[in-house]
């Protein structure tokens, strides 16, 4: 006879487990196994995460310096070499000699620059007014998290700022430089008989040859398109002026409208000001300073939205906090506490280190 066993018999019974519980029951981990959880120290608001450091970024760096080393010896050489590539045609059908452009006596400008002058407007004060913009910025919106503007946070940001705007310096020098090689255009006195010009006789006449060998004087009167000093000064100008702007708005003067306008007008006025002296003293064409202040602006707008968007995604994975002292190595024992004490801290009102950095733009 089979025998029935009841609830009440005394041989055990087997449970059945749901599978929720199988995969929601928490497994036991080895104890030797470790993982590094920052934990905030006490009287800390939220844990920090860590900082990454790769060689990729120091590649970066290194790649940036040559770059701006390169860039500068090519425009050096444009600029104060002996280069010379296209000898326009003077004599017969189409030539220069036909042209009474060039032959335009020179005169002394009412405001004349001299040299330094522009080398100033177009290096050191840009350098000067992008180191202020950048003091203003660290003094008010960065202010909850960097006590004072003299940090190594903020002289990294200004050396990149630097680095960014020579680069964009000597990318402009270097294609309007090109650009004059190339087409070779002579300048308005080129002909004339006065004495900055070289003479309708001397090139004009029949059976004269031109000279296969000129001077460092000849060879930039041959070399007008487009103004040099015009790009170099518009590129200063638009660069500076979007990044003040953009300060402008951050510091919460977005109602501003006047001094917002007022920045952008005296960025443009050094540029405005050379075209002007450069068209008085008929040292360029009227083509030549429109066509360098368009690819003095082109460039600077390239500068800004381009390099120094790529140059923010940098910044905002090189700026992140390192971890503080009271960060501690937890066991995987201990993760599950470690992680919602993380989470709670993390869903709570006080967010701010979790913000977007304020120095992830230009």
């Amino acid at each position: 006879m089979r025998r029935e066993l009841g609830p009440s018999s005394t041989m055990p019974t087997v449970q059945r487990s749901s599978w929720r519980d199988t995969v929601l029951q928490p497994h036991p981990a080895p104890l030797h196994e470790h993982v590094s959880v920052p934990v905030a120290a006490p009287g800390a608001t939220t844990p920090l995460p860590p900082r990454r450091r790769s060689a990729g970024l120091v590649m970066a760096h290194l790649l940036d310096l040559v770059g701006l080393l390169l860039l500068a010896a090519v425009a050096a050489e444009l600029r104060f070499g002996e280069l010379y590539l296209i000898r326009p045609q003077l004599q017969g059908l189409g030539g220069l000699c036909l042209d009474t452009a060039y032959r335009t006596p020179r005169r002394n400008p009412t405001i004349e620059l001299p040299n330094y002058a522009i080398y100033l407007l177009v290096i050191l004060a840009p350098v000067v007014l992008l180191s202020l913009l950048e003091v203003v910025l660290a003094f008010t919106v960065r202010k909850d998290r960097t006590k004072s503007a003299w940090t190594p946070a903020f002289f990294k940001r200004l050396a990149k700022l630097t680095l960014v705007f020579l680069l964009g310096l000597c990318l402009t020098s270097a294609a309007a430089d090109l650009l004059r090689l190339l087409v070779s255009r002579p300048r308005p006195f080129f002909l004339s008989d006065d004495a900055y010009g070289f003479g309708y006789a001397r090139y004009c006449n029949a059976g004269t040859f031109e000279d296969r060998d000129i001077g460092k004087s000849e060879r930039y009167a041959r070399l007008s398109f487009p103004s040099h000093r015009c790009t170099m000064l518009a590129f200063s100008g638009v660069l500076v002026a979007v990044h003040a702007e953009r300060v402008l708005r951050r510091v919460r003067a977005g109602g501003m409208y006047a001094l917002r306008t007022a920045v952008v007008f005296v960025c443009a006025v050094p540029a405005l000001l050379v075209a002007s002296q450069v068209y008085d003293s008929r040292y360029n064409h009227w083509s030549d300073i429109v066509v360098g202040l368009l690819l003095g602006a082109l460039t600077g707008t390239y500068v800004v939205r381009v390099l120094s968007r790529d140059l923010a995604k940098e910044m905002q994975k090189a700026s992140a906090p390192a971890p503080t002292a009271g960060s501690r190595a937890v066991s995987s024992s201990s993760l599950p506490e470690a992680v919602n004490r993380a989470n709670s801290l993390y869903a709570g009102k006080d967010t701010r280190a979790y913000r977007r950095p304020d120095d992830a733009y230009f």
